[in-house]
């Protein structure tokens, strides 16, 4: 039985690939102990495009007692990571003189919400901003009061 220039190991990894674009990142994860082979599938790059869910690194935001803010991004692909030690970003890119608290991130987007050093001097405003690119938009306020904030992520419609 010939198969052309597709053979057996091929597409038994790429249905693999194809369950596995399926599943929960915490699953996906614990997938890479399976073997050697499940490991190396997994991190391959070219098909972590697959999984757009799998988490790549962390931010990490730090407060002093002088509301200064660090952020910091911790990437996953390093083991025994020091929060001390992390490369520190900024969000500087960010159109006002204010300290920034990160809300939420997905897919290398921050939510973030922009406050003035006195709390009373400004309400706050929330942003969408891609640290890579630099870009940002400033979400408009809907409604007074207290609201909860996240980022949401369809797979099937984002890349």
């Amino acid at each position: 039985m010939a198969m052309g220039s597709i053979n057996g190991v091929d597409l038994i990894e790429d249905l693999l690939i194809e369950i596995l674009s399926h599943s929960p990142a915490k699953s996906i994860c614990r997938f890479k102990c399976v073997s050697k082979a499940w490991y190396i599938l997994i991190s391959d790059k070219s098909n972590q495009k697959r999984f757009p869910h799998i988490f790549h690194g962390l931010f990490s935001q730090s407060y002093s007692m002088r509301y200064d803010i660090t952020q910091s991004y911790v990437p996953l692909s390093q083991s025994n990571v020091n929060l001390d030690d992390a490369p520190q970003f900024n969000l500087d890119f960010l159109p006002f003189d204010q300290n920034v608290q990160i809300i939420d991130s997905r897919n290398g987007l921050i939510l973030c919400r922009a406050f003035a050093r006195q709390p009373a001097s400004q309400p706050m405003t929330s942003y969408v901003c891609n640290p890579t690119m630099k870009t940002w938009v400033a979400l408009s306020r809907q409604f007074n009061g207290t609201f909860i904030s996240t980022l949401g992520f369809d797979p099937s419609i984002s890349y």
